[in-house]
């Protein structure tokens, strides 16, 4: 993993956990093993930004990213193969519009680095505002309280998220 070039207010696994579960519930989802991603996308969202937050679903040729948050316009911007099989249920693309929404709901204050002498500034885990997106998505898809106890096959199949996910959301929750 490359370091990111940006960083945020330091939050633990323990915080963001904290926050998706609250999330959930928002969202109207909170003991839903397979979270409805694109009803949190579409209405959960509206809920906690009001008509600020929007997303557009834009054709493939438009973006070379699946996905991307924009703070400044409080925008999800999808590509719309991405948009079509994450409502498909494809466990890959489910991640990536949940990563999207852990930006936006985590990171308005995110900062860019300045190099020092060519190099960037290290920066620890917990203020990376990609490991705290990814951290959010699989606690928001695979969330503690209702994995625990679940093998990694069942949190395959009832979470709607790839092996790899929920390898590490079985690990982390083992910690």
């Amino acid at each position: 993993m490359t370091q990111s070039q940006y960083k945020t207010k330091p939050l633990s696994r323990r915080d963001i956990r904290t926050l998706a579960f609250v999330l959930r519930r928002v969202f109207g989802q909170g003991n839903n093993m397979h979270l409805d991603i694109l009803d949190a996308l579409e209405s959960g969202m509206v809920r906690i930004f009001g008509d600020d937050f929007e997303y557009e679903v834009v054709e493939e040729h438009e973006m070379s990213d699946y996905a991307m948050y924009l703070p400044d316009y409080k925008k999800i911007v999808i590509r719309e193969d991405v948009y079509e099989k994450a409502l498909a249920g494809n466990p890959r693309h489910r991640f990536t519009l949940a990563h999207e929404i852990g930006h936006a709901i985590l990171h308005n204050d995110v900062k860019k680095l300045a190099r020092v002498d060519g190099k960037l500034p290290i920066i620890k885990a917990y203020e990376d505002p990609e490991w705290q997106a990814n951290e959010f998505a699989g606690e928001l898809l695979a969330p503690e309280h209702l994995i625990a106890g679940l093998t990694i096959e069942q949190i395959v199949e009832q979470c709607g998220v790839s092996r790899e996910v929920a390898v590490r959301r079985f690990n982390n929750i083992r910690r």
